[in-house]
């Protein structure tokens, strides 16, 4: 009876194993969960499995494609992962292009993105662009190019090749100057404009004067070649084309002309020392012109490029003045005495002039104030009026650090301008310039871009 009963048990035991084993080994693979859902697949019963010989675990089936709306939708969308979008600037060779602006088609002066020094850049989806254009001040805009989205980045945007100037800079009498400092003084590239202006750095000629500058965004640009020793010299209106060549180029350095003279003060017409005088330059390249008065006030500057120009006379104990109206010729030496003010509460400058505000519109010069009191409004000159000309010069092609420059001039002296005023057509008006007494705007205006 006992063996019997152990016999049973032996049974059992067996027989509970062996179901515990076909359950292990039968049990069906669950597959991991797709990234993208996918229509059911129909289940299928496993295949019994032999207890004593086990098979090795099959191996993990792939996601099935998703169907074609969705994978449409993928392709529209930003990586799960990422929060912008990816792609990099190139030049024509397919090189990296770094510190390239990405513009908005539709609004070109707002930039949306710049490329890293590999030339890659991310654009937010936030608000992101529908077409942006790559703009770089060394190549040829690119073509709008639509936002494109690619899991890996891959989206290039290439920028078109960029034009040379080269030429030569020369003395007076067309001796090769060496070692000049050559600068980009005005620019107006065809395109987009660069939201951010980065400043090129200027290049130096070579022993015999050559030089060559570029690549250059396609445009019109001035460049302006400075020596010690010497006055400035320019090359105006030089035009670069896509992949161009602009050969040939001729800056040619005069002696310039020299400016010398006594500060003193008006109240009691005694000498003022130390005083820093300096000539108005409002160009990019260059060093200005200037000098610091010695114990008897006197003052002396060379090598002065020709033209209209202003002296800058500053002194801790006077109120600033620009004394205008000063022409030079080439080799000329011109004598220039200026008596300063003391500074009176909220004064900031003095300047000989008509006492307007002016701002560049388009082509055009446009006049946005009159400050009161001043020869300006006294000869009936009104905010808004378009001035078309200067001392019968046209102003459509002179940035307007010129056309304020040729409105200054000595106090006494008169200058002729034509203007066009809305429903009275053009006329012309003579207006006595003055000295005129800039004093400390209010906390909210903001400051005013050219006085005259």
């Amino acid at each position: 009876m006992r063996r019997l009963g152990w016999a049973l048990l032996a049974l059992l035991v067996a027989g509970t194993l062996a179901l515990l084993l076909w359950a292990l080994t039968s049990t069906p693979e669950i597959a991991p969960i797709p990234e993208v859902v996918a229509e059911p697949e129909a289940e299928t019963a496993p295949e019994p499995v032999a207890a004593k010989t086990p098979e090795p675990p099959p191996l993990p089936r792939a996601a099935p494609p998703p169907p074609p709306r969705l994978a449409q939708v993928a392709a529209a969308a930003a990586p799960a992962d990422l929060s912008d979008i990816r792609g990099q600037v190139v030049d024509p060779e397919g090189n990296p292009v770094a510190f390239a602006q990405l513009v908005r088609a539709e609004l070109p002066g707002q930039a949306v993105g710049v490329t890293d020094p590999t030339g890659h850049f991310a654009i937010a989806v936030q608000g992101a662009p529908r077409a942006v254009i790559a703009v770089h001040e060394q190549f040829a805009s690119s073509a709008a190019e639509p936002v494109r989205v690619t899991a890996d980045g891959s989206w290039q945007i290439r920028l078109q090749s960029g034009g040379v100037i080269s030429g030569r800079v020369v003395s007076s009498d067309g001796q090769a100057v060496p070692f000049a400092r050559i600068s980009i003084e005005r620019s107006e590239p065809d395109g987009p404009p660069l939201p951010v202006q980065r400043r090129q750095p200027p290049l130096v000629s070579g022993p015999s004067g050559n030089f060559e500058m570029g690549p250059l965004r396609p445009g019109t640009y001035d460049l302006r070649a400075d020596v010690d020793g010497r006055a400035p010299g320019f090359a105006r209106a030089l035009r670069v084309a896509v992949a161009g060549r602009q050969t040939g180029v001729e800056i040619r350095l005069a002696a310039g002309a020299t400016v010398r003279g006594r500060v003193t003060s008006k109240q009691t017409g005694q000498p003022v020392s130390g005083a820093s005088v300096m000539v108005m330059d409002f160009s990019s390249g260059g060093q200005p012109r200037n000098a610091t008065t010695d114990a008897d006030g006197r003052y002396q500057l060379t090598a002065v490029a020709p033209g209209r120009h202003s002296l800058r006379v500053d002194h801790n104990d006077h109120r600033s003045e620009l004394a205008s109206g000063l022409d030079l010729p080439d080799g000329a030496d011109v004598v220039r005495d200026i008596a300063l003010a003391v500074k009176g509460p909220g004064e900031r400058f003095s300047f000989q002039g008509i006492g307007a505000t002016l701002m560049r519109d388009g082509e055009g010069v446009v006049v946005r104030g009159i400050m009161p009191g001043t020869p300006a409004e006294v000869a009936g000159v009104k905010e808004g009026d378009r001035i078309v000309s200067v001392d019968r010069a046209a102003v459509s092609a002179m940035p307007l650090p010129q056309v304020v420059e040729r409105i200054r001039g000595e106090e006494g002296s008169s200058v002729l301008l034509e203007i066009e005023r809305p429903g009275q057509g053009r006329f012309t008006v003579q207006v006595n310039r003055g000295q005129v007494v800039v004093k400390d705007p209010p906390e909210d205006s903001g400051k005013p871009p050219g006085h005259p």
